[in-house]
């Protein structure tokens, strides 16, 4: 059986893909990062509504919501939110 063919890259080809810029934009996407009782939301837009057991986000392209119980906001910047409490499931509808 013949082997695929795969396009030969010199070293400093693969090391100008490795280290290029990421696209416009990358920097400013939505992140979510869960750590045990602590959630953190980066770069959205608006906070559309919350209680203790729900947390519901504008994003640039979407709607976040968080379930859970005993949520409470731990700090609140332009770019980032912290939530904590017990997380039940997230919801991503892009409305």
């Amino acid at each position: 059986m013949a082997r695929a063919h795969h396009d030969r890259r010199t070293p400093g080809d693969w090391l100008r893909g490795l280290f290029r810029q990421p696209p416009p934009g990358f920097y400013s996407r939505p992140a979510v990062y869960l750590s045990g009782d602590r959630m953190e939301i980066e770069h959205f837009c608006t906070v559309l509504f919350f209680d203790e057991n729900k947390l519901c986000l504008r994003l640039a392209k979407g709607r976040f919501t968080v379930y859970g119980s005993g949520l409470r906001i731990c700090t609140l910047t332009a770019a980032r939110l912290t939530v904590q409490g017990q997380f039940l499931r997230t919801d991503f509808s892009d409305e």
